[in-house]
C-alpha cells in the first residue's frame, strides 16, 4: 500500500482508528505519529506510512532502515 498524500493517509487512519490531525499539525508530523502508532500493529505498513510509498516502491535500504529502527 502507498500513502502518497494526506487524503490517502487520512482514509487509512479512519480504518485503523487513529485520531484526526491536530489543528496546525503538518502532514509530516501526522504521518510520523500514525507510523509510530502502527509500528506494533504492522511494521511493514508503518514503513509504508512513514515513507508514503508501498514496500515494493521503496529502496531496499530505506525499507530495511524503517524495519530495523522503528521499534
Amino acid at each position: 500500500m502507498s500513502f502518497p498524500n494526506m487524503e490517502s493517509l487520512r482514509a487509512r487512519t479512519k480504518q485503523r482508528g487513529f485520531r484526526e490531525p491536530l489543528e496546525g499539525e503538518s502532514e509530516a508530523d501526522y504521518r510520523t505519529s500514525f507510523a509510530d502508532f502502527m509500528v506494533k500493529v504492522d511494521i511493514v505498513e508503518s514503513s509504508e506510512i512513514r515513507s508514503g510509498k508501498g514496500w515494493d516502491e521503496q529502496d531496499p535500504s530505506e525499507l530495511v532502515g524503517h524495519l530495523l529502527f522503528s521499534r
